[in-house]
């Protein structure tokens, strides 16, 4: 990812804040503030001059903030996307009062000549304590403006000021709004190059296009002619691997990043992940913005361009994102047992539940209301799906470069792409399985009696019984806390939970490639 192109966007976007910022307090506000002479002298009249001038004085400034508040609104997502996203602290900084008062002046002078027209007239004959109380509401008046435009002020200062410290190289010009955060001039090599035909799942093709950037990105010497024999080379990869899963039920999921829905780095993403040929949206779940992977025949498949979005920073260095796995098919409560064989066979320590707070009690595992992208990339309203939330991507995260926890994401895709076509050939009657299908329905039914027994052993036998899908989080969670303080003490644990997911997932993985 360009992260200086990212700088550019923000810095430019900050620039437009403060333009607009400038344009509503020289015209909005001015026009805005006309009347409230006229109802600030209405209020010292009287006990009903006092309600019918307060109701207007009350409309006026509520006018006022509705045009100040998505300033203020945009600013705090770009001062939470730094943050979280680029690893940019909030910084505070002494206030510009010179600018403030240049923002403020065209609001005071209207106020002071609405004001001037008013009073005259509408309190010839009041008391003096009535003019001084007028005169007093007007400057409250004035300094409630001038407080919310300060906190406006001081918000888009600071994201300036630590933008340009993050960069203080000029800005790149030449990006064009569709490359999203990619580099300009290899978005327009992509887009003039033929990626070979081949009959490849949306995922495949998306892979073809992460890997064509990251090739002429990380070699820019490359050749057409040399990159497009690479290209064919990973397609025909690509599609061996697919047809060697042909009999699975096809995989997908999303990649939560913590940005969010509506700021610069949201529609950059957005532009970016369409460009590689995924899209992006806003998860309510989680109240995060999220990629989302297009559905894939391997997991192997899917794995390479989870790495690839990686490698192309999507994801935040060092970061440990939820990873969303959804697989094709009504699994129903069976589907408890991909999961709890994933969880059991890796090296991962849960300490704290990783994501929403402890007391959310959002499932582990999510039905799903539709099916995923058909092969054709089009999407569908009805059917069976099942969705899995315990997956999580490890970005460069320190101290996890083992080759368990470096290809973690790829094996909970194996996990549940192979077991769910064990788990669904087990469930189908005998006399309508074929053979693959009878070999893989005997190894899931081998795998589900040494689960329980392993899990009888240790003092487990609960996880077989907890309902995983819409179930309550507080009663998961205890028994993934012994699980995991078993692994820490044991080792044997996890070195037999390990030979056993692995005896399953060849066997039935095998089964279903010999009959591909």
């Amino acid at each position: 990812m360009r992260f200086d192109l990212l700088l550019a966007r923000l810095l430019d976007d900050v620039a437009q804040e403060h333009l607009a910022l400038r344009r509503t307090t020289r015209y909005i506000l001015p026009l805005l503030l006309l009347p409230i002479g006229f109802a600030l002298a209405q209020m010292a009249r009287g006990w009903l001059g006092l309600i019918t001038g307060g109701v207007a004085v009350l409309v006026l400034l509520a006018q006022i903030e509705l045009f100040v508040r998505p300033t203020v609104a945009r600013a705090r997502v770009a001062s939470r996307d730094m943050s979280l996203f680029l690893g940019l602290p909030p910084s505070r900084a002494p206030r510009d009062t010179r600018q403030l008062l240049a923002l403020l002046a065209p609001a005071a002078l209207a106020l002071t000549a609405s004001m001037a027209i008013a009073f005259p007239t509408m309190l010839a004959r009041a008391e003096p304590w009535q003019h001084l109380l007028a005169l007093a509401l007007g400057i409250g008046a004035l300094l409630a403006i001038g407080q919310r435009l300060a906190q406006v002020h001081a918000l888009l200062g600071s994201i300036e000021r630590r933008l340009r410290a993050a960069d203080e190289q000029p800005a790149p010009s030449g990006a064009r709004p569709s490359d999203g955060l990619l580099d300009p001039a290899i978005a327009r090599r992509m887009a003039g190059l033929t990626f070979p035909v081949l009959a490849l799942a949306p995922a495949a093709q998306a892979l073809l296009r992460a890997e064509a950037y990251l090739a002429l990105r990380d070699f820019p010497a490359t050749s057409d002619a040399e990159l497009q024999a690479a290209l064919a080379d990973l397609a025909q990869q690509a599609h061996a691997d697919e047809l060697r899963h042909w009999l699975l039920p096809p995989v997908g999921g999303k990649i939560y990043l913590p940005i969010a829905a509506n700021g610069v780095l949201a529609r950059l993403l957005g532009d970016t992940a369409r460009r590689l040929g995924m899209d992006g949206a806003f998860s309510a779940t989680l109240g995060t913005w999220l990629i989302r992977l297009p559905p894939a025949r391997s997991y192997a498949v899917a794995g390479r361009l989870i790495d690839a979005l990686i490698a192309i920073g999507l994801a935040p260095p060092g970061s440990i994102l939820p990873h969303h796995l959804t697989v094709q098919g009504d699994l129903g409560g069976e589907a408890r047992v991909l999961s709890i064989v994933h969880l059991i066979a890796t090296p991962l320590l849960f300490e704290e539940r990783p994501g929403p707070a402890q007391a959310d009690e959002r499932p582990f595992i999510m039905r799903g209301g539709g099916v995923l992208d058909d092969m054709a990339g089009r999407g569908r309203q009805s059917g069976p799906r099942t969705d899995f939330v315990d997956g999580f991507i490890f970005a460069q995260a320190p101290g996890l470069d083992g080759v368990e926890h470096l290809t973690a994401h790829t094996i909970n895709l194996r996990v549940k792409q192979v077991l769910a076509f064990g788990l669904q050939a087990s469930r189908r009657p005998a006399e309508r399985r074929s053979p693959a299908e009878q070999r893989a329905a005997d190894a899931y039914i081998q795998l589900r009696a040494s689960l329980r027994d392993l899990l009888t052993r240790y003092g487990l036998a609960g996880m077989l019984e907890v309902d995983w899908i819409d179930g309550r989080w507080s009663e998961i969670w205890p028994l993934i806390l012994r699980m995991s303080e078993l692994k820490e003490r044991d080792t044997a644990f996890l070195r037999e939970a390990q030979q056993l997911r692995d005896r399953a997932l060849d066997a039935i993985e095998g089964a279903a490639a010999q009959a591909s």
